[in-house]
């Protein structure tokens, strides 16, 4: 046999696997007069790992400690070379030590449990994400709107974009001894600020906001999309009424920023890879604050509605989270956008990983696809009638509506979505 390194509960030693096993929980079923038995397989049993393990020399009074904490009735931790991290229970020990030989044998019997040989789901801080690729974005927006500018004034392009600009004064007025052409352009691009500076000018711009970080420079782009970007900050601002329904706002502030690219003209699209940014940046708040009740209800779902006598205990309610629907069509709002905005500029590479980091969460949130499966229902039933039968603790019923697309949670019937545990 091998030897390796291994470690439980942090104790390292050297040790070999004795024997790793499994066994078939098979139900027989035998009949009067009938040879034989009918046979069901109930899926496995208990892993049993067996493991020696050795102390030997210097680290041999070590082994005493690790008898000690052994004797704890809390789960353990095995980090095997093979089987990498394991969690369970030891469930025997035999030791054989000889002191004047500095020399300790111990036989462990390791049964695996149930909870460590399931994938938990892995959550990425989609907020954090999001804002990060937001400033991003910010920077790819205005590297957009330059080259837009070199490509219509050609030679006089540099001397525009290189200005430093007085945020207190117009645009045109500081750009004498430029061509018609430029000046031309520059009135445009003046027209279109002042449209946005007076659009949502009933909102005030947060001071904590992301936008009050955000160091945009005095020079041509950033005086645009610096102003573009506090605009539709504004348009989302007017809306947090909305927000107990993430759906509702998010299809809101799309509306409206969709009226804003259509006044927008010829610089329409700047405003419509704004929109995007924004509308992914706000359902990334949107989707944390989701998963911050999810994981709160998944502490409800442990505390028991009724203590031991049938009393009802009145434990808090249980946060509302997005159902299955509603992050799909949410989703769809936001990458429907974001699609338009890569069609428009496919060098702002923000957007497209802000689209996929928002699909991933969503994917993430709505599968925890390992542990859901699919049952079809021939009567409508109770969704607590329906934990009940999968062996589910009733306090899943909400986890469940969540998940499926139901008229009623009290009638579910049809192909419906359970966890398995």
């Amino acid at each position: 046999m091998d030897s390796y390194q291994t470690a439980i509960d942090g104790y390292a030693f050297d040790c070999e696997t004795i024997e790793d096993a499994f066994q078939k929980a098979i139900a027989r079923y035998e009949y009067p007069y009938r040879d034989g038995a009918a046979t069901e397989d109930m899926g496995e049993k208990a892993r049993v790992i067996k493991l020696r393990c050795y102390w030997l020399g210097e680290v041999y009074p070590q082994h005493a400690e690790f008898l000690e904490h052994i004797k704890q009735r809390e789960m353990f931790e095995l980090s095997h070379p093979k089987y990498g991290l394991i969690h369970g229970r030891i469930e025997a020990v035999s030791v054989r030590h000889d002191d004047r030989l500095e020399t300790a044998e111990v036989d462990v019997t390791f049964v695996q449990d149930l909870a460590s040989r399931e994938t938990p789901a892995r959550y990425i801080d989609v907020e954090s994400a999001g804002e990060e690729f937001f400033a991003v974005g910010q920077q790819e927006l205005m590297d957009e709107f330059a080259g837009d500018v070199r490509e219509a004034l050609g030679v006089e392009a540099e001397g525009v974009l290189a200005r430093d600009l007085n945020p207190e004064s117009g645009i045109v007025e500081q750009f004498p001894g430029v061509s018609t052409k430029a000046r031309n352009y520059l009135k445009n691009v003046e027209s279109f600020v002042g449209l946005l500076a007076a659009e949502a000018a009933e909102a005030a711009n947060p001071a904590n906001s992301l936008l009050a970080a955000t160091d945009f420079g005095t020079t041509l782009p950033g005086r645009v999309i610096g102003t573009l970007a506090r605009t539709v900050e504004r348009y989302a601002r007017l809306r947090d009424s909305l927000t107990s329904s993430p759906l509702r706002f998010l299809q809101s502030l799309k509306g409206g920023l969709t009226g804003l690219s259509s006044r927008a003209g010829r610089f329409g699209k700047y405003t419509r890879i704004a929109s995007g940014q924004r509308l992914a940046l706000e359902a990334a708040t949107l989707y944390k604050d989701d998963e911050t009740a999810r994981q709160t209800l998944r502490l409800r779902e442990q505390v028991k509605s009724f203590d031991a006598l049938g009393n009802y205990l009145d434990p808090e309610p249980a946060p509302v989270v997005m159902n299955v629907v509603e992050l799909e069509r949410s989703l769809a709002e936001v990458r429907d956008e974001l699609r338009a905005g890569i069609d428009l500029a496919r060098r702002v590479e923000s957007l497209k990983t802000m689209a996929l980091q928002l699909q991933e969460h969503v994917g993430t949130i709505k599968l925890e696809r390992d542990r859901i499966v699919s049952i079809s229902l021939d009567n409508a039933l109770p969704l607590h009638l329906v934990c009940l039968r999968q062996g589910l603790p009733y306090a899943y019923a909400e986890r469940l509506l969540s998940i499926n697309e139901l008229p009623h949670p009290s009638f579910a019937q049809g192909e419906v979505s359970v966890y398995v545990r």
